[in-house]
């Protein structure tokens, strides 16, 4: 029975010890938000908040109908036909034909991708932890000023939000241009030498910022259709000269190292958007140029759709000893990667034709124009098969 007394007695000190240690002691650890009175802000910090800033910039420029298919898409580089027995197509022709309208899904990926990156921005930006770092501030305002030069690019009139909070009610309204391109490239201007002069992939850095202030003068006439002023462009090569000064960066060796799998090393890259399998995913290019029947080629287990073609007329304007040209298309017989063999479907050989049919009338059959080839499978087949004469394909790729 005395144990039993004791058991109890030892049981409530110990819960009066507890209860007026609780009491005095009102110290919490708060690990949702950032208790800035108590916290040094770190660019560790800035590495895990900013998450949504760097994924929104992929969806941006590598989604599924994103801002690189628009650009490219509506050029005389390279489009995607109707296929004769496969399908594609429909807002792919309407892009390239410049028949732009409302069903076009990339003008839905840019927008919605390009203000979820600007909402991120402005978001951190209202943070006061934030707040406490230049770096971090300057780094996410020319983030938001990305985001918003490739709004600017592709519509031009667009509304103009740089806060994070807003009352009830609150709808955006429509920026005059000139408000909007004032403000993209004051803000480029104030947060020149504040980001970091090397930050790794997917950071932006300080000539990050040259360049964006380069292609806002070098496009400024072409966007307000007012070429009465020139100095725009010697404005821009300033701003391109202060990168060349800096003595950070020069032409890789090969033409093919600036489009590998990996490009953290290369020389040439002033700012990337990571694409790496463990960090995230998105660049389905390989899917949309590649036929199924031409996979193994590189030994490609994804799925392929054998869309997209460049056009033959752009691959006339090369010059016959410009080294390019093999380095980005691929033309004529495929080999197996594993075997070397001529690949073969259904009894007819896998072999890309230069001329094509036609974009939608009545479009181009299967294996009809040249593609685009993933230069990490080019090193991959390249230790594997011996390289053929040009037009059997055997060349590293540019995206």
């Amino acid at each position: 029975m005395r144990t039993i007394y004791k058991y109890i007695l030892c049981m409530l000190f110990g819960t009066i010890a507890i209860s007026q240690h609780s009491c005095t002691d009102l110290n919490e650890t708060i690990y949702s938000t950032i208790a800035t009175e108590q916290y040094t802000f770190s660019a560790k910090d800035a590495a895990s908040l900013f998450s949504p800033v760097y994924s929104s910039l992929r969806d941006v420029y590598w989604g599924w109908n994103g801002y690189c298919d628009i650009q490219d898409e509506s050029s005389d580089l390279w489009c995607t036909p109707y296929r004769v027995g496969i399908g594609w197509g429909d807002l792919y022709v309407a892009m390239h034909k410049h028949q732009f309208n409302s069903e076009i899904g990339h003008i839905w990926t840019i927008w919605n991708g390009a203000y979820s990156g600007i909402n991120a921005c402005n978001k951190l930006l209202a943070n006061d932890g934030v707040k406490s770092s230049q770096t971090a501030v300057s780094q996410l305002r020319g983030y938001r000023a990305l985001y918003y030069y490739v709004l600017f690019d592709v519509f031009r009139n667009i509304p103009l939000d740089t806060t994070f909070n807003h009352p009830a009610g609150w709808l955006p309204e429509q920026s005059k241009p000139q408000e909007t391109w004032d403000f993209i490239t004051s803000e480029l201007t104030s947060i020149k030498g504040k980001c970091g002069p090397d930050n790794g992939m997917g950071q932006i850095n300080d000539y990050t910022t040259n360049m964006l202030l380069a292609k806002m003068y070098l496009n400024h006439n072409a966007w307000f259709n007012d070429f009465s002023d020139n100095s725009w462009y010697g404005k821009a090569i300033d701003e391109v000269n202060e990168v060349v000064k800096a003595s950070k960066f020069s032409l890789a060796t090969s033409y093919s190292d600036c489009f590998k799998e990996d490009i953290s090393k290369c020389s040439e890259i002033i700012f990337g958007i990571p694409f790496a399998e463990k960090y995230a995913s998105g660049n389905y290019y390989a899917n949309k140029w590649i036929s199924s029947a031409g996979r193994a080629a590189f030994n490609f287990n994804g799925w392929a759709t054998g869309g997209s073609t460049v056009l033959p007329q752009f691959l006339d304007t090369y010059d016959k000893d410009d080294a390019r040209y093999t380095s980005c298309w691929t033309l004529g017989q495929q080999y197996s990667a594993s075997t070397g063999e001529a690949l073969m479907s259904e009894g007819s050989p896998v072999s890309y034709t230069k001329e094509i049919h036609s974009i939608d009338n009545p479009g181009c059959y299967p294996l009809e124009g040249g593609r685009l080839i993933n230069p990490s499978w080019w090193i991959q087949r390249r230790n594997r098969t011996r390289c053929r004469q040009l037009g059997d394909s055997c060349s590293p790729a540019r995206f």
